[in-house]
């Protein structure tokens, strides 16, 4: 899974994170473009935007579940399992860059 990363401005160690998560169908490089204007405001934060872990079924970009069935067991046991990858990919760079929970966002759209 790629991750793009931008910041922090400052420089140096990031002393918080924020975690952007793309749409279906997109790829974390179509978010890290938020990066450089938040980061003027947050110039000590770390931005990350990870691809979603699996290929979109639309033949391009990525999904963090699939949107095959729109049955609610069906959804439900999708966003479970992205969960499950998010939390560990969260926990991964929080431990990284020694970042304590209070201090990291999470920003979605779409499906992110």
């Amino acid at each position: 899974m790629a991750i793009y990363k931008h910041g922090p401005a400052a420089g140096g160690v990031p002393d918080s994170l924020v975690i952007l998560l793309h749409g279906y169908g997109s790829n974390g490089e179509d978010l890290i473009d938020l990066a450089p204007y938040w980061s003027k405001s947050l110039p000590h934060t770390l931005f990350l935007s990870p691809d979603a872990p699996f290929p979109c079924e639309m033949g391009f970009g990525y999904q963090w579940f699939s949107l095959q069935s729109w049955a609610p067991a069906s959804l439900l046991a999708g966003a479970e399992q992205a969960v499950k990858l998010l939390n560990a990919l969260i926990d991964e760079q929080m431990a990284n860059y020694n970042i304590v929970p209070s201090r990291v966002a999470l920003v979605g759209f779409s499906q992110g």
